[in-house]
């Protein structure tokens, strides 16, 4: 499973080096130049890297089209989670179209699964499978892992029947169980490994907080991670072990 973290602004030169991938934020690139301008360099040189729509930092309410785009055209990430919004399969469905529009196919789009119930998400993920996305990502506030084995029950285990051949995508971490779960499947299933992937603030989140992922019973909670630090090196024990931790599970 390929790790990808929601890293501070001043903290970015140190900690992206122990990531597989680049998970960005449209607002953070268009309000923060040193932000941008780091993930513009980053981008040319390194591997994949996702932009997100910044629904969950921006109190459920994502970034516009217009606003994706721009940031897209600035950075160039690998994919784009379009506009999306928690338990609306109706909304997400509609917002993916009209940037499917606007896109006019520039970019590698991973939508996320939403709905209020397993018959939502399924047939949303039929509509990504008709129109030939090429990722999906799993939103950590969802049953994920119970959407993903029913669609496997249904859909079957054949990855050219999925987005992406079998792309996935974990927006956020759940549990450290749940992470075990997901890569046991892929490994049963005899999927690419890297094709799985997770993004997630908690190793830095908690350590600058100076609590230790092993010993936390839940991981949840502690807000969300801020956009920038001073003088984190004074956590930096904690957010390093945090993330050599989170590592023994992918």
């Amino acid at each position: 499973m390929k790790l990808a973290l929601e890293i501070p602004v001043s903290m970015l030169p140190d900690i992206i080096p122990l990531t597989d991938m680049s998970f960005t934020l449209t607002h953070m690139v268009l309000q923060n130049d040193t932000y941008r301008e780091f993930y513009e360099h980053h981008n040319r040189h390194h591997g994949d890297c996702i932009l997100d729509n910044s629904m969950h930092e921006l109190n459920h309410q994502p970034m516009t089209p217009e606003d994706i785009l721009e940031a897209a055209s600035a950075i160039r990430p690998t994919y784009i989670i379009p506009p999306d919004t928690l338990g609306d399969s109706k909304y997400t469905w509609e917002a993916y179209k009209r940037f499917t529009k606007q896109a006019h196919g520039r970019y590698h789009l991973m939508p996320a699964i939403q709905g209020k119930d397993y018959i939502e998400r399924r047939d949303l993920f039929r509509q990504y499978c008709n129109v030939g996305a090429a990722a999906i990502a799993l939103p950590y506030r969802s049953p994920r892992l119970d959407t993903f084995r029913q669609l496997l029950h249904e859909v079957g285990t054949v990855r050219r029947a999925w987005p992406g051949n079998g792309r996935i995508h974990l927006l956020g971490m759940n549990t450290i169980t749940e992470l075990i779960e997901f890569r046991n499947i892929f490994v049963d299933l005899d999927w690419p490994r890297d094709f799985l992937s997770l993004d997630t603030a908690k190793p830095i989140k908690w350590g600058l907080q100076d609590r230790l992922l092993e010993n936390l019973q839940d991981t949840h909670g502690g807000g969300l991670v801020p956009p920038d630090v001073a003088n984190w090196t004074s956590h930096d024990a904690a957010v390093y072990r945090n993330i050599a931790y989170l590592r023994k599970f992918l």
